[in-house]
């Protein structure tokens, strides 16, 4: 069962998987393959437990995780939760 990876950590950030595709391309499915800073780079999986509020790509600034629907304060962030930006 393959799992959906859904960003790429590497250089002290998320990325989506379309800059980390665009920049490492092949190299991604090999695991010792490593950043600039000589760090392995980490694939954050569906499963993996993630900010609620979303984190932006290192790269193109856009979503690499998406923000999910959490209660204002119950997130990563706390007292400074940017639950408030994602409202309708």
């Amino acid at each position: 069962m393959d799992s959906k990876i859904l960003a790429w950590t590497y250089e002290g950030s998320f990325h989506c998987v379309a800059c980390a595709t665009a920049r490492f391309g092949d190299a991604l499915d090999d695991p010792q393959t490593t950043d600039k800073e000589g760090n392995t780079l980490g694939p954050v999986f569906e499963w993996d437990e993630v900010n609620l509020c979303g984190d932006t790509c290192g790269t193109c600034l856009n979503w690499a995780v998406e923000p999910q629907e959490h209660e204002p304060a119950s997130c990563l962030f706390g007292a400074d939760c940017r639950q408030f930006e994602f409202a309708q």
